[in-house]
């Protein structure tokens, strides 16, 4: 219905329904302190939505393609959002939550990004594809740094340590490095070139 709701876990009563997206609504991402909830629409637009006021939404528009995953930095100050479809996008974008300003456009992708996600510090951005690829993006650099590309069973698994990893899927130490052993998890450490990202300067 191209709506995004909130609701009350403990009672099951819808708090909010904010509307404003023209097309399906592919992901949601509250901040660290819950007053804000990004989403991310078949309409190609990222929306932030201010919950505790009916208020409009603010519209960060750049993305050619659905965009598929949003996600807040730690501190609420940044989202990062990934994208893909007929259109070739491809691509992670990173915004200024205060401004709406594109601040990093990240390529290299050659599918869809379907999930994005910051480290606790803020300084990195998992991305995970259908091109069966993670990638790390270094946030404060022009250059990307060396991807650690990982999968298993031809699915990308997104994780930035392998304590992380472990986490996830609920395998020990020995069973990770017995599946590195046998190739199941690749780390590559090609590099890549600067046009792997667009530099956007805050206005």
């Amino acid at each position: 219905d191209k709506t995004v709701r909130v609701w009350d876990v403990q009672s099951g009563a819808e708090l909010r329904i904010f509307k404003g997206h023209t097309d399906w609504v592919r992901s949601v991402s509250f901040s660290g302190n819950g007053t804000r909830v990004a989403s991310g629409s078949d309409d190609n637009t990222v929306c932030v939505w201010d919950v505790t006021s009916s208020a409009q939404p603010q519209v960060f528009q750049g993305h050619t393609d659905t965009v598929w995953s949003v996600s807040f930095s730690g501190d609420g100050t940044r989202i990062a959002s990934g994208s893909g479809g007929y259109g070739g996008d491809n691509t992670v974008r990173v915004w200024d939550v205060q401004s709406g300003a594109q601040l990093r456009v990240f390529k290299g992708h050659t599918g869809s990004v379907y999930s994005v996600g910051f480290s606790d510090d803020g300084t990195r951005i998992a991305s995970g594809s259908d091109d069966k690829t993670v990638r790390l993006l270094e946030l404060d650099l022009k250059m990307q740094v060396k991807p650690r590309v990982r999968w298993i069973a031809g699915r990308p698994a997104l994780s930035l340590t392998d304590a992380d990893f472990r986490g996830a899927t609920g395998l020990t130490v020995d069973q990770l490095r017995l599946i590195k052993q046998r190739g199941g998890i690749t780390d590559s450490k090609d590099d890549h070139d600067n046009d792997d990202v667009d530099d956007e300067k805050e206005k």
